[in-house]
């Protein structure tokens, strides 16, 4: 029926030289362990407590399924209060999912009898030719409804991984050059949508690990646009309309950019819980601040530090200046558990582009014909299961200006001619550019007799675009004497 209107701890260590780690960052919080078990208890009584006592929010139908589908997601993960669980999720399962924001919130809860797999199905038709969702199927795709579509399907692990695509398509296509999104493309960025954006996307990539650099970017991007954003006192507001803001950018920044910009945010939010354990007596900022320090109690522990180097002449030396077409060889020492956690090795070009560094036995990056400017090596230790980066290091460098041509190759055509038939006979020369700029190459190019007397000469000039890997030009052409053998 349709239902829409139109554990074992093992420590790897990385170590592939001896050097000093200059530059370790790993997941040390500034809040104690028990401050943060504190706050996350006390939060985790006063919503239970109030689900019992107050029911009242169950009749405002769009905040109630929000927060209900929030809250009823938060205990079952905790296994916390199944009396009251059992309670939200009867209530979530008799309200009608008039609309996509509505079906996705409460597909979680909804059971075959309950025509599941029917939703399941309305959604995906519900996907516009551009990837995204909209209300219904009436309207057209919006960036709120597609992220929260997503975000119900990447649990569904039947669902075809082209329709997630798609999806992470319209998202990355919508995103502003500043790194932010916006609720209404070409309007003003929103702080709160571009973090339930990043958490997403960040929750795509773990699951089905598509393209990366195109990905990766556009996390790190957004990242740099909440920390950009940050106030003076590190947050993103804290009165009542801007504390959810705080909360849910402090979870993508660690996501994307890691622990050092959002250092202080747990002692913030502790120091902001009231007295009866919420966050100003709402159900969504409760629960979102409870899951956020919950998620850093679970996070495992790590350290990361890298240097880089190159090889002049047979020896290997550290070095952080380099020229086009040069390997930089990577080199981190970094202690995590292979159970848990992942290294990811990125170039941060001087546009915010990232690019994957390469392993065959050691890390490495080549320079290519990459612009000259200022670039770095950002190693991320990230946890499987939340993505988010426990321990993470970075180290710059520049490529600098470079011209040069690293190979001549001369060919004739013909390459041979026969006694007693005249012909002309053509120079081309090929140049094998490893060049990062453009620049002009003088050339001398001469045809010596056997007795060294110069048949014909040519000195040309020829511009070489650091885009052409191969240049090839025809200075001059010439006729072989051919009355002798």
């Amino acid at each position: 029926m349709k239902r829409f209107r139109c554990k074992k701890w093992w420590i790897k260590t990385i170590a592939m030289c001896l050097f000093i780690l200059l530059i370790t960052t790993s997941s040390v919080f500034a809040a104690t362990q028990q401050e943060i078990d504190t706050a996350v208890n006390s939060a985790d009584q006063w919503m239970v407590s109030s689900l019992v006592n107050d029911q009242s929010w169950q009749y405002h139908e769009a905040s109630g399924i929000r927060d209900g589908s929030l809250l009823c997601s938060y205990l079952k993960e905790k296994q916390l209060a199944p009396d009251v669980i059992c309670d939200l999720q009867s209530w979530l399962q008799t309200c009608e999912p008039d609309n996509y924001d509505f079906a996705a919130r409460l597909l979680p809860f909804l059971t075959e009898t309950q025509n599941c797999s029917q939703i399941v199905q309305d959604l995906l038709d519900g996907q516009h030719p551009d990837g995204g969702w909209g209300l219904t199927s009436c309207f057209k795709s919006d960036l709120f409804d597609t992220v929260i579509v997503m975000k119900a399907l990447l649990d569904d692990e039947t669902i075809n991984p082209d329709v997630l695509s798609r999806g992470a398509g319209y998202i990355l296509d919508r995103q502003n050059p500043d790194g932010s999104w916006s609720i209404i493309q070409g309007q003003p960025s929103s702080i709160y949508l571009t973090a339930e954006t990043i958490l997403v996307l960040n929750a795509y990539s773990i699951k089905h690990n598509p393209d990366l650099a195109e990905l990766a970017t556009s996390l790190r991007q957004g990242g740099d646009f909440l920390v950009g954003q940050q106030g003076s006192d590190h947050t993103w507001g804290t009165d009542e309309n801007n504390l959810t803001n705080t909360i849910q950018a402090y979870r993508a920044v660690l996501n994307t950019v890691g622990f050092e910009p959002v250092s202080t945010i747990e002692d913030t939010l502790i120091d902001l819980q009231d007295a009866n354990g919420s966050w100003n007596n709402e159900y969504y900022s409760t629960v979102l601040a409870a899951k956020a320090l919950q998620e850093m109690i679970d996070l495992p522990t790590a350290s990361i530090a890298i240097t880089l180097h190159e090889y002049i002449g047979e020896e290997e030396v550290e070095n952080y200046t380099f020229q086009a077409y040069e390997n930089i060889i990577i080199k981190p020492v970094a202690q995590y558990s292979q159970e848990t956690a992942f290294l990811q090795l990125m170039v941060k070009q001087p546009d915010g582009k990232l690019v994957p560094a390469r392993e065959e036995g050691f890390f490495y990056w080549n320079t290519a014909d990459f612009p000259p400017g200022n670039y770095s090596v950002i190693a991320y230790i990230k946890d499987k299961a939340s993505g988010k980066i426990i321990a993470s290091s970075e180290k710059d460098f520049i490529i600098e200006a470079d011209f040069k041509l690293s190979d001549i190759i001369i060919r004739t055509s013909p390459e041979n001619c026969r006694v007693d038939q005249p012909v002309n006979t053509y120079i081309s020369v090929c140049l094998v550019n490893q060049s990062n700029v453009d620049g002009e190459a003088a050339l001398e190019v001469k045809v010596l007799a056997a007795n060294g007397s110069t048949v014909a000469s040519s000195n040309p000039v020829v511009s070489c675009s650091h885009e052409e890997a191969i240049i090839t030009a025809t200075p001059l052409s010439f006729q072989p004497d051919v009355t002798v053998e």
